[in-house]
């Protein structure tokens, strides 16, 4: 007898944001609802947390599933304080990266007058 599985899709982003009374709001979105989500995301001023490894896959299975309706519109549900929290610590950029984009470019070496003659 053969065992079948089935294949729950993982999330493929989280969108989170506040409302504009300061509520946080965040929802995961499979792989089939990736162009949807980020059009409502536009629509609705959430950010888009990219899904991109493990750890954020694991996460994402601790974070309530976003809707997408007939007409594009999502509903992103409430969370806790603490969950939003974690969501934007995840999805700011590691510190390295950070560093690598916000390094300043060398200044030019001093030249005497000496040189310039």
């Amino acid at each position: 007898m053969t065992k079948t599985t089935n294949h729950v899709p993982q999330p493929s982003l989280i969108l989170f944001g506040l409302t504009s009374i300061g509520k946080p709001k965040a929802g995961a979105f499979k792989p089939t609802e990736v162009e949807a989500a980020r059009k409502a995301a536009a629509k609705l001023g959430l950010q888009v947390f990219e899904i991109a490894d493990e750890n954020s896959r694991a996460f994402a299975a601790k974070v309530p599933a976003g809707r997408i309706h007939g007409h594009g519109d999502a509903i992103v549900p409430f969370v806790p304080k603490a969950l939003y929290a974690s969501i934007e610590s995840l999805a700011r950029p590691k510190p390295a990266t950070a560093a690598k984009l916000n390094s300043p470019i060398a200044p030019p070496s001093p030249v005497s007058a000496r040189q310039l003659e």
